[in-house]
């Protein structure tokens, strides 16, 4: 009796010890990746300062513009510039442009309509949109679709053209087909978005946007005007 007594408080024990364990381990794993996920952010945080320092050697990259990668202790960044000048602005491009265009995003018909609708209804009271997040969210889209809208529109230019010389591939080309007159110019200065994708060592990654607008004749020359994390599963 005493032995089965001894036998089982043993078995329990172990039960108890190997249960703790588990526990113990998970949240030391769970611990890890929070760790991992805070350098990620930080690392992305500290691309968007790198990148604002070196804006004016290459302010105004091309959409399709390689990464530049700083490598840091805690791991490394990507950031790369976008130009807003080579985005086609939904508050100031000809409807008929931002109407064709949607075709690019391979939209279901119905939803490429509501989002026409949408602008056609805000231009008629003066409203404008106040980013592209705010307005095709509003409608079914997948994390790639608005990664690829993201490409390719604004609400930053304030031009009613794009300048192609900065543009996406897709949509240069895309303009260059459509040849249509006042859809495509030549400009200087303007807003830019620098992107930054953190990788910290252990490999958790963490993707933040910044877009500046240009303050002639003050200081600092530019100003945030919108911040955005970009993390998509």
């Amino acid at each position: 009796m005493i032995l089965n007594q001894v036998f089982w408080t043993v078995v329990f024990m172990g039960l108890v010890v190997t249960t703790y364990t588990r526990t113990v381990t998970q949240f030391v794993l769970k611990v890890g990746k929070t760790e991992s996920a805070i350098e990620a952010r930080i690392l992305a945080q500290s691309g968007i300062d790198i990148g604002l320092l070196h804006a004016f050697e290459e302010p105004y990259a091309s959409v399709s513009a390689s990464a530049k990668v700083v490598d840091m202790d805690e791991g490394r960044v990507f950031i790369r510039y976008e130009s807003e000048r080579g985005k086609i602005d939904l508050n100031a491009a000809p409807v008929e442009m931002i109407t064709q265009s949607l075709k690019l995003l391979e939209l279901d018909t119905v939803v490429q309509q509501q989002l026409i609708q949408t602008i056609r209804s805000r231009r008629s009271r003066t409203i404008k949109t106040p980013s592209i997040a705010e307005l095709f969210t509003s409608v079914d889209i997948d994390h790639n679709t608005f990664e690829i809208a993201c490409r390719i529109y604004t609400v930053f230019s304030d031009l009613h053209y794009v300048d192609t010389r900065k543009a996406h591939p897709v949509l240069a080309q895309w303009l260059r087909v459509q040849n249509q007159s006042g859809w495509t110019s030549t400009a200087s200065g303007g807003a830019f978005r620098i992107l930054s994708t953190g990788q910290s060592k252990s490999g958790s990654e963490h993707t933040l946007a910044a877009i500046f607008q240009p303050q002639p004749l003050q200081k600092p020359p530019y100003r945030l005007a919108r911040r955005q994390i970009l993390n998509y599963p």
